[in-house]
């Protein structure tokens, strides 16, 4: 009969006045939709047209009501047994703290009304229901609301009947009500677990309740909360109970039929327990088990890499796990961790076994207390992960592939779960180290590895409290450089003398052996042990020791300035601190000390440092300053200035000197060359005075004597050459600083001298040059008295005014005699001039004619006498004839040529 007819047939039958109330009609779309083929119930839904909002918030109410009502008698006998068992139900009805609120009785009416149940077994039935609904594990049509929960907790109440005043139903017990209703995959794996004969009844019980809770998030499915929903009876011993759920936990999970995550278990259905056994089955590297093993413990647990022993103290050290290393193994300390997978983890178990292996090793050594479920979850999450990357999803049906995500889910949760329990052991673990097993007082994770390693730290950097005044910054350190004294402890002694010692030991056997010391290899040497000291630590002893002149910082095989600025950043620079080097220095003799102070006043203008150190810096500095100045007079005297041998001999001596690159050795040769040094004292004095004044009068001297000597041909008085032979003689002296200031005045006579002969010759240029322009004018009026009013001779005489111009701007004599001489020299060339002039005039009228007359005037031609003798000298009365008759025939033959002859 369908639900149509029978509306139908209650309408005729009441005439209409019959209510029908549908309690399926909120969600009747999920029975009726594609379950009921054929059926068309849209009208009838229509219908009804208030829908009716029925939920099941008072469900316990109802039970309460119609199942569990109680006689007077009953109550009386239940309200006696709460007060008499009121703390043992607070104690057995408990649950973890991150469950959802599970009500236990809280009153006397809370028990009366719900015993045998417990009250938080109403609200979570209710939800085992709905899940197992949405889940798929039972038919759509199992209800949700007050029939299905009427009916289990009946089933329940018939089940415990029986029993005496005391019972308490357990949860597993409700399965009855839900078991017909299941689909068969999940049925059959009850049914099957049951005919286990490895499994005992007990075990089955609470696989079914392991089922119910599957899908809950109300609560989680660990022992505690297992045990608490296996109370069958108030004054049950719990201990024992929970004893025996692990017992039963343990045999469902050997069988596959449950799986454990973490402190939860997991009811599997028959796909879950395929892909569980092949998970079990998985084989995996042991390799693997222990890579995922140290990444849990140095990539989440303890990330350190780096011990902070103090506010200056950072030590890095190796890590272990297992006896396998990880990551590189290039420091001094050591932590090491054995866990319950260790190969040797049976002989750690001896504490003896684990002080042995420690008392010649520099680790720590964590030895993590055994714990079976460590091993077991670790097996199954690396089983888990191989599985899954091996498995091809993509083939695989949407129920596998849903199991493939949870198991990929649960993974991850055991994991962090397995980072839990590896923090509880190392918590819990012995720790041991240098042969003794600790006492440590730190109980999180943390802290006890710390602890262990600053036990180690402490034992194998015995030398690490030699610097008792630690060093922090380069601030300190180059305060240490260069302050004047030195921090001491109540004896009297530098608060550091331990660490100098030490340092000092090792560069003098490093200097037997002929080795070089960078910094980058003193900081290397002074870190590890037994010695463990900061950089910062060890570049402060070796400045304190500097500072003192024990040692030498060299650079590029010069000495350092320790006032140098930055040069602490310089040391620890990646690009210098293998340039820069450090060597013991040699003991300074005080007698050679205290002849290089007694000196100091003229070397170094009194400016003296009591530090033998600071005194042989200010040494080299003056000394190099110095030797750059001689350097430069010695440039300028080989230039032919004196003192150049001088200048040579005291270079030498301090080119000696700058190469002692120790104050020790400068200042023995400093004492050896005592004598020298003080005759430099004084040659310093005799230079400057020479290269700061004296040089302008020396070379004074010089250019005017340069200037003279080609004058002096011309100087005959004895005095006056007297003076320029002794000038010559203070100019070619090697030491003239005395006679420099006679150089003047012995040259002044001189140069008057002549001065006075220079303006003579050029007196006897300037009359030569009137008497030829007098000679010139006789010429004209006698050879060309016609035309001497024509003629032009300010050209001719103008070469006349310019030698005579000329002379008076000559500054040597030999100068004005060539003019005298050239003046002489011109005038034959003059006179020609006159007379070419004289002929072109005549030319002109010739050709033009003359007032109608011709006017003739004999030509005039030179002769030069000299060249008319037959020979150059005439020695006989013979030749002057031979000259005379050849003279006179030449003069003949130009007069009757009708010529007029002037002589040259």
């Amino acid at each position: 009969m369908t639900l149509q007819t029978v509306v139908e047939d209650l309408g005729t039958y009441c005439l209409g006045k019959a209510w029908v109330v549908v309690t399926s009609q909120e969600a009747m779309d999920e029975i009726t939709k594609n379950k009921i083929k054929g059926e068309d119930f849209s009208k009838i839904i229509g219908r009804f047209y208030r829908p009716l909002n029925l939920s099941s918030a008072n469900t316990d109410e109802v039970i309460k009501l119609r199942l569990l009502g109680k006689t007077d008698a009953a109550r009386a006998g239940l309200e006696a047994l709460y007060s008499q068992k009121i703390a043992i139900l607070r104690n057995q009805i408990a649950f973890t703290q991150d469950s959802a609120d599970m009500p236990g009785y809280g009153n006397p009416q809370d028990f009366f009304t719900a015993y045998p149940f417990i009250p938080y077994q109403f609200n979570l039935l209710q939800k085992v229901f709905t899940q197992i609904r949405l889940m798929g594990s039972a038919g759509k049509h199992l209800a949700s609301g007050e029939r299905s929960l009427l009916d289990a907790f009946q089933v329940a109440s018939q089940a415990v009947a029986g029993e005496p005043l005391g019972v308490l139903v357990p949860f597993h017990t409700f399965y009855m009500a839900v078991e017909g209703f299941l689909d068969s995959s999940i049925n059959q794996v009850i049914i099957q677990a049951g005919r286990n004969p490895q499994l005992h009844s007990f075990d089955i019980d609470l696989l079914k309740t392991l089922f119910m809770v599957k899908y809950l998030k109300e609560i989680r499915a660990n022992l505690d909360n297992l045990t608490t929903l296996s109370l069958s009876n108030i004054d049950q011993d719990k201990l024992a109970l929970r004893q025996q759920v692990e017992a039963a936990l343990g045999r469902l999970e050997r069988q596959t039929l449950i799986q454990r995550n973490g402190d939860e278990y997991i009811f599997l259905t028959h796909e879950e327990q395929d892909i569980g056994r092949e998970i079990k089955n998985t084989q995996v590297d042991s390799i693997k088990v222990l890579k995922e093993l140290q990444q849990l413990v140095w990539d989440s647990i303890f990330t350190d890499k780096e011990l902070r022993y103090s506010q200056r103290h950072k030590y890095p050290f190796n890590r272990k796990l297992d006896e396998q290393t990880f990551g590189q193994q290039t420091n001094d300390l050591t932590l090491h961790l054995v866990t319950p997978y260790a190969e040797s983890y049976t002989a750690m178990q001896d504490d003896a076994f684990c002080i042995g292996t420690t008392g010649s090793r520099y680790e720590v050594l964590v030895r993590l207390p055994d714990n079976q479920r460590l091993l077991d979850d670790l097996n199954i999450l690396i089983k888990t992960d191989e599985y899954l990357r091996l498995k091809n999803s993509s083939n695989l049906s949407p129920s596998i592939q849903r199991i493939l995500i949870a198991r990929g889910d649960e993974n991850s949760k055991r994991r962090q779960e397995l980072k839990v329990i590896l923090e509880d052991l190392i918590t819990r673990a012995d720790v041991f180290a240098c042969g003794s097993k600790l006492e440590i007082r730190s109980r999180d994770t943390k802290g006890l590895l710390n602890e262990g390693l600053s036990y180690l730290v402490g034992n194998v950097y015995q030398k690490l409290g030699y610097v008792a005044s630690g060093f922090e910054n380069e601030d300190q350190v180059s305060n240490a450089l260069t302050r004047e004294s030195q921090e001491q402890d109540i004896n009297g002694q530098p608060v550091n003398v331990a660490a100098h010692s030490e340092m000092r030991a090792w560069l003098m056997e490093e200097t037997r052996l002929r080795r070089l010391v960078s910094i980058k290899a003193l900081v290397d040497k002074f870190a590890v042990r037994p010695y463990g000291w900061s950089e910062f630590d060890t570049l402060g002893v070796m400045a304190e020791l500097a500072n003192k002149g024990v040692i030498e910082l060299r650079h590029a095989q010069g000495n350092v300035n320790l006032h140098d600025k930055g040069l602490v950043m310089q040391l620890r620079s990646r690009k210098e601190i293998d340039k820069y080097t450090v060597r013991l220095t040699d003991e300074i003799n005080p007698a050679n000390l205290k002849i290089a102070k007694d000196m100091a006043s003229d070397l170094l203008n009194g400016n003296m440092s009591s530090d033998p150190q600071l005194l042989f810096e200010q040494y080299k500095n003056a000394l190099t300053k110095r030797s750059q100045e001689l350097e430069g007079w010695l440039i300028q005297a080989e230039g032919g200035l004196p003192f150049a041998e001088l200048l040579r001999t005291n270079l030498d001596l301090l080119g000696e000197l700058l190469t002692k690159d120790s104050a020790a050795k400068f200042f023995d040769t400093f004492r050896q060359r005592r004598d020298d040094i003080e005759e430099f004292i004084e040659d310093v004095q005799k230079l400057q005075s020479f290269f700061s004044t004296q040089i302008k009068l020396f070379q004074q001297a010089h250019n005017d004597l340069k200037t003279l000597e080609p004058e002096l041909r011309h100087i005959s008085e004895p005095d006056l050459l007297r003076r320029v032979d002794l000038v010559k003689q203070i100019l070619a002296m090697s030491d003239p600083t005395a006679k420099i200031p006679e150089l003047a005045m012995l040259l002044l006579p001189v140069k008057d001298k002549v001065q006075e002969a220079l303006k003579t010759q050029i007196y006897q240029v300037e009359s030569k040059s009137k008497a030829m322009q007098e000679k010139l004018a006789d010429y004209v009026t006698s050879a060309h008295e016609d035309i001497s009013a024509q003629l032009d001779l300010s050209n001719i005489t103008q070469v006349i005014d310019k030698l005579v111009t000329s002379v008076n701007q000559v500054t040597s004599i030999d100068s004005a005699i060539a003019r005298q001489s050239e003046l002489e020299n011109i005038l034959p060339q003059l006179l020609q001039k006159v007379d070419q002039q004289a002929n072109e005039i005549i030319q002109r009228q010739s050709n033009n004619g003359s007032n109608g007359k011709a006017t003739y005037v004999k030509p005039i031609v030179s002769v030069q006498v000299a060249r008319v003798a037959p020979k150059p000298l005439l020695e006989t009365l013979q030749d002057v004839d031979v000259y005379l008759e050849a003279l006179r025939k030449t003069l003949l033959d130009e007069i009757q040529q009708n010529h007029r002859v002037r002589l040259e």
